[in-house]
């Protein structure tokens, strides 16, 4: 049966149609869409269509009503026929007051008989970077060229061919000139790549609240402030962007965050603290209600730091593991249990420790055998013994009386609220314990899990980070996969739909990796449900809930930010 296809361009939803008559079925919708906020406050829809000469084929206008799931649709067919032509598409949307909410555009080409889609999508992080001018479009919060490749169904705003250094020119992406200011303030393209002004180091992420560490030794922090975990001195407030606290003379060695506090560790082995102290989460034998400001602690000297829900473990470079903090659980590690442990206390384990990593409630450690011990609360199997029974000293997961997942091999442990994932030697993955939203990411919901489970058995992963009820890795070829629950939007791939095996994070450029992945934990009725990573050019991306501004792109809102935006820090 022969096809009908429109002659041209058409408008649906409202406008009218061109008039239709049997054309081959080469044909590509472009459907016009915007994220929730926008869309409350859209009044008004101005689309240009242009052809590959440049002629205007399309020049419309539609009044919306703030409840369209999708803003409009437009049909484009090519001249003659020719599959080998491409279009450009310019929209502007308008508030009530005629101001403008943001431009956007896309060239494509076609696919030959096929009926194809473009989603192109307005997000409010696009709204201040304005018009990115011709041949440009602002994805994921920065300026990109605007070449795309139509597909079958647009399940998710279709991504650009190009990156932050190019134009699109005739359907290519070309490079612009050296000097041209990209992504953040001070970031210029250089030899068609945007050299990054303040590159990332590390990332630290509490329950509400974010910080980072540049490569130069300055820390910034977002997010929630209600208890001092940002380290501003006049605090108080939500902070929805990135705010100086401090910077040092020595290296620094990272940022690591809990529930409501902060510490920055330096290469002088001195950890500086602030935030919530209630439970000795300083380790300066004090508790109280704590400090705005960082505090210096010496003691003990310690080459890496770890923070979980309201403790932390410090390790030194004979590879003593020393943990401090709330042990209700006994996740201090020192075979007692308590309501505080404000002084640091040495774990008793067989061997030195490499890395060590603390959860909501729980500690792992991996020792310089490669062989893996934990301890603490055990309601959902997440100590990985087989059973739900706390244990106050250090045990092997999968190594107990009927298990056979006694493993000599760990490189890597992630400890989540309920939840602990780890990575052995070629790349294998493995996750124990909670499993409520399916963060587990072993197809079942709700089914917790106390022994070792092996995740997407033919996948190579590098990096792990489990969260509260949602956990992300880094496989080898620079892709990243969340899983667990997505109602905030902590998985990264544009939805909100809880996924039990890896899903995809949407990646902010064709070019570029993942290289580390961050997840936010916490725990009592509303744990951590942001997500933050590093691009392998050391910028910063952070998505999910930002009712407290965590997110870092300016805003602090109950609509959760679905797809990863760049976090841009300013100049000191």
């Amino acid at each position: 049966m022969t096809k009908l296809r429109r002659t041209a361009v058409g408008w649906l939803l409202g406008l009218g149609l061109v008039r239709c008559t049997a054309l081959p079925a080469t044909e590509v919708i472009v459907r016009i869409a915007a994220d929730p906020e926008l869309r409350a406050r859209g009044a008004l829809l101005h689309v240009e269509v242009f052809s590959q000469e440049g002629d205007r084929v399309l020049d419309r206008q539609k009044a919306l009503a703030g409840s369209e799931p999708e803003l409009a649709r437009v049909p484009v067919v090519p001249r003659d026929g020719d599959a080998s032509r491409y279009f450009t598409v310019r929209a502007e949307l308008f508030d009530a007051a005629g101001a403008s909410l943001g431009v956007e555009r896309i060239t494509s080409g076609y696919r030959e008989d096929r009926l194809s889609e473009v989603l192109l999508v307005f997000h409010a992080d696009c709204a201040a970077a304005g018009d990115c001018g011709e041949g440009r479009r602002c994805r994921s919060g920065v300026c990109v060229g605007d070449c795309v490749d139509p597909v079958e169904h647009a399940e998710r705003e279709t991504p650009s061919r190009c990156v932050a250094c190019d134009r699109c020119v005739a359907n290519r992406c070309e490079p612009l000139e050296d000097g041209t200011a990209c992504g953040c303030d001070g970031d210029q393209c250089v030899a068609g790549s945007c050299v990054v002004a303040r590159p990332v180091r590390s990332v630290a992420l509490g329950l509400r609240h974010t910080c980072a560490l540049t490569v130069d030794g300055a820390a910034y922090c977002w997010g929630d402030d209600d208890l001092g975990q940002l380290g501003l001195e006049n605090g108080g407030a939500n902070v929805p962007v990135p705010t100086f606290v401090l910077s040092l003379p020595v290296f620094w060695r990272g940022l690591h965050a809990e529930s409501h506090t902060t510490c920055a560790l330096g290469g002088d082995e001195v950890r500086r603290c602030w935030g919530e102290n209630t439970s000795g989460q300083f380790g300066d034998g004090t508790t109280g209600p704590g400090s705005a400001v960082p505090v210096r602690i010496d003691t003990p000297p310690v080459r890496d730091l770890s923070a979980g829900g309201a403790h932390f473990c410090g390790l030194d470079a004979a590879g003593t593991l020393w943990c401090w903090g709330y042990d209700a659980h006994g996740q201090v590690g020192n075979g007692v249990a308590s309501q505080a442990e404000p002084t640091p206390a040495k774990v008793p384990l067989s061997g030195p420790i490499r890395f060590a990593d603390a959860g909501g409630l729980h500690t792992c450690a991996i020792g310089q055998d490669d062989s893996l011990w934990c301890w603490g609360y055990n309601d959902s199997g997440q100590i990985g013994v087989g059973d739900l029974t706390d244990r106050t000293e250090p045990v092997r997961p999968g190594c107990q009386s009927g298990q056979e997942a006694c493993f000599h091999d760990w490189q890597t442990v992630s400890l989540g609220s309920f939840t602990t994932c780890g990575i052995r030697k070629g790349g294998s993955l493995w996750c124990w314990g909670g499993n409520t939203n399916a963060q587990l990411g072993v197809g079942t919901i709700g089914t917790n899990e106390p022994s070792p489970l092996a995740v997407d058995g033919d996948a190579t992963y590098t990096t792990v980070a489990c969260g509260y009820q949602h956990t992300c890795a880094i496989r080898d070829d620079g892709t990243l996969w969340c899983w667990g629950n997505g109602d905030s939007g902590q998985l990264g791939n544009g939805g909100r739909e809880r996924r039990s095996v890896p899903t995809e994070v949407t990646p902010p450029d064709a070019a570029g990796r993942w290289e580390e992945v961050y997840t936010s934990a916490g725990g009592g009725a509303e744990g951590g449900a942001h997500t933050c990573a590093i691009r392998n050019d050391r910028t910063l991306w952070c998505w999910g809930r930002n009712g407290s501004g965590q997110v870092g792109v300016g805003r602090g809102s109950d609509e959760p930010v679905v797809e990863p935006r760049r976090v841009c820090l300013p100049r000191e």
